[in-house]
């Protein structure tokens, strides 16, 4: 590609290499630039160094034609990283989301439902559900666990670190300064 872009070129200058010296020519900018994109090597790149004025009539030296090549050789390089950029980007938003498909959950819900027979559980039914059980809230806690401690004193060892963590839980949800009208006009009333 580099020699038939050099045949080419020199038939435009003034002082091609004759065929003796076509050669060595060759071999020396295929070393300097052989590192160069092949694609700066098309007849844009050739028009434009003999369109360079008194420099493009004549036959350029391995350094020069480095130089005159590079700034093409950035460009595509940088078109090349930006689209391989592009490609990666679409790559990874086309990635479907790992899923589990319908065939594995059916295996699964059958191995649980194995699992559920040999340990004596009664199989559940599809239509029935469970009914939800509502959680106490943490006043209701409290007040439980204060219960328990007055009838089982010997439970303390537990109950009382449990019952201080949670007065602390309710103390942080508590406002530190009183809001709106009712609670102004109490804080005023008992001054």
């Amino acid at each position: 590609m580099i020699v038939v872009w050099l045949k080419k070129l020199a038939l435009l200058v003034v002082n091609g290499p004759d065929a003796g010296r076509a050669r060595g020519q060759a071999e020396a900018m295929v070393e300097i630039c052989g590192e160069l994109p092949a694609a700066v090597w098309c007849p844009e790149t050739r028009k434009a160094w003999c369109q360079q004025g008194d420099k493009g009539k004549f036959w350029p030296a391995p350094a020069e034609l480095y130089a005159h090549l590079l700034p093409y050789a950035e460009c595509i390089r940088r078109d090349a990283m930006a689209a391989q950029r592009v490609v990666a980007l679409a790559e990874r938003a086309a990635k479907p989301h790992a899923t589990v498909s319908a065939e594995e959950r059916e295996a699964v819900a059958a191995q649980m439902a194995a699992w559920c027979k040999r340990m004596g559980h009664a199989e559940p039914q599809p239509d029935q559900r469970r009914p939800v059980q509502p959680q106490p809230g943490v006043s209701e806690r409290l007040a439980e666990y204060r219960r328990q401690l007055a009838a089982e004193p010997e439970a303390g060892v537990w109950l009382v670190p449990l019952i201080a963590k949670l007065e602390a839980q309710v103390g942080r949800n508590a406002p530190k300064e009183p809001r709106g009208l009712t609670e102004s006009a109490e804080k005023a009333l008992h001054r």
